[in-house]
């Protein structure tokens, strides 16, 4: 995979990939829905991002030193994983989506554990809600000044009352750079040593148990937005990963609303995103005796400061 150029699929490939999606019914061949973020392979193949994104970490974590290949063609699949823009507008064009409600979202989240407070920005996404009131999205995740993150995209399905307001969803995530050829480079070396640590594949599998994130909060009107009320992502079947504050805004209609969302979204992140954390209880943690919650090194070092201190003083202040 290293070999290839990195692009996008070819311009003569575009009226296949066009074709092949129509034949699909614009539906991703892996979870059977609608495209949510359209990715085309280099054989002319769309799926959702996030479920191309699993297959490709699942079959090259039983591989052994090959490419990551295509789930239909079994073609090895060549550079960027780009959102195929002429699909998601024949989605549009076709009105694919006039049997549910079709928002524009912006959303980030802060976590507990953060002391400076920084919100984490997730790039525009789609939201899809059913008459049932079931709704779906995927969310790409940057780092500040618009950068692509390099390890995560995040699938949530869950319920959302949109009389009450009340949203419950579960949210799952997948390791993946938008480019595969750096994302090869990178992973290669876990694959010839036989261990995925970072993405949980073995530990997952045999465990029988998936990694989840629970997410709560309300929407509320905001003008012409809805904007979400004491939100909050949880941790599930994964140790030692913070909680947090979930921050997120939609509105209903195509890509043509996402320029004045992200502005009310700005406006909105600056209102109620958590502050930073005075020095005090910095210079306390940075202070701090071991805890016993921690374990191993955590345990040893306590506050990011002095980390033989305690070790040498007697009693342990943090055992009253």
């Amino acid at each position: 995979l290293l070999d290839h150029a990195m692009e996008a699929p070819a311009k003569d490939s575009a009226a296949k990939a066009l074709k092949l999606a129509s034949e699909s019914q614009y539906r991703c061949a892996i979870c059977m829905e609608h495209y949510l973020d359209p990715v085309t392979t280099s054989s002319g193949h769309t799926f959702c991002r996030y479920c191309l994104l699993v297959c490709i970490l699942k079959d090259i974590s039983r591989k052994n030193g090959e490419p990551p290949r295509c789930p239909i063609s079994r073609e090895p699949i060549k550079g960027a994983l780009i959102t195929n823009k002429a699909v998601k507008a024949a989605m549009i064009e076709n009105k694919v989506w006039d049997t549910v409600k079709v928002f524009q979202g912006s959303c980030g989240i802060v976590m507990d554990s953060d002391i400076d407070k920084e919100v984490i920005p997730s790039s525009s996404f789609r939201l899809v809600l059913d008459e049932q009131g079931a709704f779906r999205c995927d969310i790409r995740w940057e780092e500040a000044k618009g950068k692509a993150k390099q390890s995560l995209v995040t699938r949530t399905t869950g319920t959302w009352d949109i009389k009450t307001g009340e949203f419950a969803g579960k949210a799952y995530n997948t390791a993946g750079q938008a480019d595969l050829n750096v994302q090869w480079a990178r992973y290669r070396p876990h694959h010839n040593k036989g261990a995925f640590p970072s993405m949980r594949i073995e530990k997952s599998e045999s465990k029988k148990s998936t990694p989840w994130e629970e997410w709560t909060g309300n929407f509320k009107i905001s003008g012409k937005n809805l904007q979400l009320v004491k939100g909050r992502y949880e941790p599930k079947e994964v140790h030692k990963q913070s909680s947090g504050v979930l921050l997120m805004m939609l509105r209903e209609g195509n890509e043509s609303v996402l320029e004045e969302l992200e502005k009310s979204f700005e406006e909105y992140v600056k209102e109620t995103a958590p502050k930073k954390e005075s020095t005090s209880s910095f210079l306390s943690s940075f202070l701090s005796a071991p805890r016993e919650q921690y374990s191993g090194q955590q345990k040893k070092a306590g506050g990011l400061a002095f980390s033989g201190l305690w070790a040498h003083s007697s009693p342990d202040p943090s055992n009253g």
